[in-house]
């Protein structure tokens, strides 16, 4: 007899980390859009997506996929409706379990074909932690990642499983296939990227307690404060504590590494992803009052569920979990049935006199409030005003007995200078200016409101300057919007690179080209790819604070050693080459500008390990999804990007061929010293130029390698994983043998093929 399978019982988790009062979110919602609308040029129409994934700030392809999922009508712009009703799927309690299926069933849905393809669910989810490592190594500074290759590495794995379990043999699967397995099987592809939606909403559930719409009374537990007042207002969700000191020590979860803002699902995603595979108890989804089944089967089983609860007084708010399950790397699916309610109790059988418990916590929203002035240019005189800051809106009244506000500032993406100060009939009014779109100027009748207000409105919008924690020195470098300088970390004494971006020489393609470039850097922690320390941003400028190589880049230190490398070294760096660019693209990543230039290496030695670099013109994409953008550099560009065919990540794998071609010759295969046009003709049509002369002296796997990647037709071109499995790399370098047989590995192949 089967044993039976774990569930989860979600209704009190929902309960905490979504909107039980559907109307105030709509009030909120709206106002949230009139604000972010303004920021784009066409105002009328809604949110742009750059301002979107300001405010809802989510990583890589992610992002791209709720704005996709959000816009209906594809535009590119959130018009009120498309906006409303994409975070009520999301946020509001009153929203059926099926309509939220279908949501995340969407988000996967890369092809719009009513379904959802295993490489696609594995993509999105690669984005999303699962090692517990991951969901505690957040900078609370700047919100990178501390993980490390293997986190990474460790995480893919478990992925791996999840999906073995999900589709089985299965490459896709339709609605109801979707639904039985979260019902029957495994939740997993379901609750995961929903939890880590939920964990990482734009506002606090204490904002929308707490918000006061400007038709309407004000919030029960909102009490007047004096002039200058601060308090934390606290509502069931995010700052979730172990509550046990003994857990603490194993690392679970550490409060020091967790960001501000950071919310209860990092816990419940911590605890689920070690003991996971667990199918959802759709009868207490809901809970007591919205927890109808879908249909008359699901009623009797209700019925049933019930009795047997009766029956076994089992209580609902409390699991007992073996410690050492909770820690499992590759969880197996799970014996006995239990719901997942507020509390959870683990038990260890080590340390027996021990009760370790797990609080959804409350989620804490600070709130300040004070007098604020406007100058009035046609009166020449201060009109004063009352500002509220509740979490990250900034709300304005009339005066302070005002309960309705008149108007609100979102500061999410915006950034908080100190203006120019004015002297009106000998008084000084210290200035802050508000600017995203526009600047907004307001002042202060005396210094310390003035810097009180400062700090509390950068804290807001999360605004820190480069110059607190670096010392910006000389120019090494020169990118197609700025510099590139040396800096010193002031507190490690670390040498660091400054790339500077000047906004004044970007478009609005250019700073979404940007966020990808950062979103990418923050994901690619392997030892192949440039490390990224910071990030830091105003109204001028974009800081990329990144590792420091003093080797120069590949191309200086091929010309140093007279265009000569022998064989071994060429594949030892195309071999470092290729494991960063499988890594890239198991994650949706096209970097679409691979050539020595944008390879650095360590140190000025013969020796030096390389780093990838310079994603400024890379893309996330869909396993089936194609680019159109016409990027690359010319001599290493591939013949269908010339052709302005639609092309996907083989482009890559085109431009190692020329690398490696480079490297082994001196020379490029297809090269003019006067004609861009007869590069482009040659790259199209002709043949790799195999000089006997030269070739003769290299290992035929050498050419045969050159040879599969240069062919002008890509699905005839050699993937990253034949790549990785060349008989080149084989022979000259030290490859791991587990390559020779992943067909029946109980891993996932990113990790074989990214490590040496």
């Amino acid at each position: 007899m089967d044993k039976p399978i774990e569930t989860l019982d979600l209704a009190k988790i929902r309960k905490a980390l979504q909107i039980e009062n559907e109307e105030l979110l709509n009030k909120y919602l709206k106002d949230i859009w009139s604000d972010l609308s303004k920021r784009s040029e066409e105002s009328s129409k809604g949110i742009t997506k750059i301002t979107f994934i300001k405010y809802y700030e989510l990583p890589g392809i992610i992002s791209d996929r709720l704005f996709d999922v959000f816009d209906k009508d594809k535009d590119g712009i959130l018009s009120l409706p498309e906006f409303q009703e994409g975070m009520r799927f999301l946020f509001s309690q009153e929203e059926s379990f099926n309509s939220l299926a279908k949501f995340i069933f969407n988000f996967y849905d890369f092809r719009k074909c009513d379904k959802i393809k295993k490489d696609d669910v594995k993509l999105v989810l690669s984005y999303v932690s699962l090692q517990k490592k991951d969901l505690n190594a957040i900078s609370e500074e700047t919100g990178i990642s501390d993980t490390n290759f293997q986190d990474r590495v460790e995480s893919q794995e478990q992925l791996f499983n999840i999906l073995k379990i999900a589709f089985k043999d299965q490459e896709e699967m339709n609605f109801d296939e979707y639904i039985n397995v979260i019902k029957n099987v495994n939740s997993d592809i379901f609750l995961l990227i929903l939890m880590f939606l939920l964990e990482k909403k734009p506002f606090s559930s204490a904002t929308i307690k707490n918000y006061i719409p400007r038709s309407g009374s004000p919030s029960k537990n909102y009490s007047k404060s004096p002039e200058h007042s601060k308090q934390v207002i606290a509502s069931p969700t995010h700052n979730s504590r172990f509550l046990s000191p003994k857990l603490r020590k194993k690392n679970l979860m550490d409060p020091k590494k967790r960001r501000n803002n950071t919310g209860g699902a990092a816990n419940i995603l911590q605890l689920y992803s070690g003991v996971s595979n667990k199918p959802v108890d759709m009868n207490n989804f809901f809970g007591k009052d919205s927890g109808k089944a879908e249909n008359e089967k699901d009623k009797e089983k209700e019925k049933e569920d019930k009795k047997d609860d009766k029956a076994s007084k089992r209580p609902q708010r409390r699991v007992r979990i073996k410690l050492d399950n909770l820690m499992d790397k590759t969880p197996e699916i799970s014996k006995k049935t239990f719901t997942f309610g507020k509390n959870v109790k683990m038990e260890s059988d080590d340390v027996k006199e021990d009760d370790f418990e797990f609080d959804i916590g409350e989620e804490k929203c600070e709130q300040f409030e004070g007098y604020v002035y406007k100058f009035s240019t046609a009166q020449n005189k201060m009109k004063k005003t009352y500002f509220k800051l509740i979490g990250k809106d900034l709300y304005y009244y009339k005066n302070k007995e005002e309960e309705k506000h008149r108007g609100m500032h979102n500061l999410s993406g915006v950034y908080i200078k100190k203006g120019e100060n004015i002297t009106i009939d000998g008084k000084t009014y210290f200035n802050i200016t508000i600017v995203y779109k526009e600047e907004k100027a307001y002042y202060f009748d005396n210094e310390e409101d003035f810097k009180i207000w400062f700090d509390k409105l950068n804290m807001a919008s999360q605004n820190k300057s480069v110059l607190d924690k670096y010392d910006i020195k000389d120019k090494i470098g020169k990118g197609a919007f700025g510099l590139v300088k040396s800096g010193i970390n002031k507190e490690t004494n670390e040498e660091v690179a400054v790339k500077i971006m000047a906004k004044k020489n970007m478009d609005k393609s250019d700073i979404e080209l940007a966020k990808v470039e950062i979103d990418i850097l923050k994901i690619g922690q392997h030892p192949n790819i440039i490390k990224l320390h910071d990030v830091y941003e105003n109204e001028n400028y974009i800081y990329i604070v990144m590792e420091k190589c003093t080797g120069g880049d590949l191309l200086s230190y091929f010309e140093k050693r007279n265009y000569e490398l022998p064989e071994s070294r060429v594949c030892e760096i195309i071999h470092k080459l290729s494991m960063a660019i499988y890594y890239l693209h198991s994650y949706g990543i096209v970097h679409r500008d691979l050539k020595p230039e944008n390879i650095l290496m360590t140190d000025p030695s013969d020796n030096a390990d390389i780093r990838l670099l310079d994603f400024g013109l890379s893309k996330i994409v869909g396993n089936d999804q194609k680019c159109t953008e016409p990027y690359g550099t010319l001599a290493f560009v591939a013949p269908e990007v010339l052709l302005g065919k639609p092309y996907d990540k083989s482009v890559d794998l085109w431009s190692i061929g020329i690398i490696t071609f480079l490297l082994l010759c001196g020379y490029l295969p297809f090269d003019d010293k006067h004609s861009e046009r007869e590069i482009a003709r040659q790259t199209i049509q002709e043949p790799v130029p195999f000089d006997q002369k030269i070739w003769g002296k290299l290992s035929p796997e050498a050419k045969t390698f050159v040879d599969g990647l240069l062919k002008k037709k890509p699905e005839e071109r050699l993937s990253i994983k034949e790549v990785l499995e060349h008989p080149w790399f084989k022979k000259m370098t030290k490859v791991n043998e587990k390559r020779s047989d992943t067909s029946n590995s109980n891993q996932s192949q990113f990790g074989i093929y990214t490590t040496a």
